[in-house]
């Protein structure tokens, strides 16, 4: 009888487990279907006709929306942004600096307000109207208390929803500003830039602006100072290169890394990738392009002779001219005040040794194929004709 009743008490006990498991299942399951809904019906129109394969994007999308607004639900991220100084600087001054004839009795919308502070300063800076937008529905309500805290309820008004989604805004409206705070790490990181450019296009009235409205991306070539690699050359009087080498083969290659790079690695001269003007461009200019540059050694003083290790890459964006009297720069150079954002480095398989010669490289960027909100990026360089060197 006793092991009767201990056989009992485990299948009792088991199938409680279980029960909680379905429990957990079903509450994980209610709330992707809540999300589904937000997600899925944005393109209701094809739903008929979507074969399997299509409903399996969808719904992984979906799983990859909501862990990427369940990410910006915490405040953690939130205080790290809004303690970039660099970060805030730069807004606060394009909005405040040209809030005559850019800002003042215009309406604005703010894609992606987070906490609100981007609205609430174009408020301050006279803006008649100002409609923030978040997909988190947590973080939506806590910029709603934030405006009503400071006494703002009459000029910002907050909205929770997906900015391509019908009825996060009201039907016919319109706006004069865009304002958004979408720069991801490696600038395109996170895609936000495509919500951004969908608000552009469909509420944005003809002549007016998206603000920042010039994002570029960057490059330079470092030494192997950017990964501290002659930490592993003496190590208590030991030598460590073979770790040092490891770390490379196994842990920095293929890889890309986002770190704070230290401006003094810097070996070769600066260029260009890309410049975008969000005024203007497509969604599919932004979701994948290629670029082509060189890279000449840095001369004079230390820089000669030092070897390139990894490329690193960074983020500008402006209230420029093209739209603002007074411009303003936001640059993640590792030659400038550190953000939040840091920069993007990619590690060589092998030092380069440049000397007179110049490096010809390219550099393509598109959407990862795996997860919408990745970055998938190819490197290929070399002296003569640019040979493929890998994905990162």
């Amino acid at each position: 009888a006793g092991d009767g009743d201990g056989s009992s008490a485990r299948e009792l006990k088991r199938a409680q487990e279980e029960n909680a498991e379905l429990k957990e299942v079903v509450r994980q399951l209610r709330e992707s279907l809540k999300v589904a809904g937000s997600f899925l019906d944005q393109d209701s129109s094809g739903a008929a006709t979507d074969n399997a394969d299509e409903v399996a994007r969808k719904l992984k999308n979906v799983k990859i929306d909501k862990n990427y607004f369940d990410s910006y639900s915490g405040f953690g991220i939130h205080r790290e942004m809004l303690s970039d100084g660099p970060r805030m600087a730069a807004y606060r001054n394009g909005i405040e600096l040209n809030a005559a004839g850019v800002f003042e009795k215009k309406r604005v919308l703010d894609v992606g307000c987070g906490t609100g502070i981007l609205s609430m300063i174009c408020a301050r800076a006279g803006a008649s109207q100002v409609t923030a937008v978040d997909g988190s529905s947590a973080i939506a309500a806590v910029a709603g208390d934030v405006v009503a805290e400071n006494s703002l309820a009459k000029a910002i008004e907050v909205r929770s929803g997906l900015i391509e989604k019908e009825g996060t805004l009201p039907e016919g409206y319109e706006c004069d500003v865009i304002v958004s705070e979408w720069m991801g790490y490696c600038l395109l990181y996170e895609s936000m830039l495509l919500s951004v450019l969908h608000a552009r296009d469909k509420y944005l009235r003809q002549g007016g602006c998206v603000l920042p409205d010039i994002a570029r991306i960057l490059v330079a070539g470092c030494d192997d100072s950017c990964i501290s690699l002659a930490f592993w050359d003496d190590v208590e009087g030991f030598s460590m290169k073979t770790v040092g080498k490891k770390m490379l083969e196994k842990d920095m290659q293929s890889k890309a890394h986002v770190m704070n790079v230290p401006g003094g690695s810097i070996v070769t001269s600066k260029a260009l990738v890309n410049e975008m003007d969000l005024c203007t461009i497509s969604a599919e200019d932004a979701k994948a392009f290629t670029s082509e540059f060189e890279l000449r050694q840095l001369e004079g003083g230390d820089k000669a002779g030092r070897k390139m290790q990894a490329l690193v890459i960074w983020f500008d964006t402006l209230f420029s001219k093209n739209c603002c009297p007074e411009e303003v720069t936001l640059t993640t150079s590792p030659e400038h005040e550190k953000t939040h954002w840091a920069q993007t480095l990619l590690v060589l398989p092998e030092p380069v040794d440049l000397g007179e010669r110049t490096l010809k490289c390219r550099l393509a960027f598109e959407q990862h194929s795996d997860d919408y909100r990745g970055l998938h990026l190819v490197l290929e360089y070399g002296f003569q004709k640019s040979s493929k060197d890998g994905s990162y």
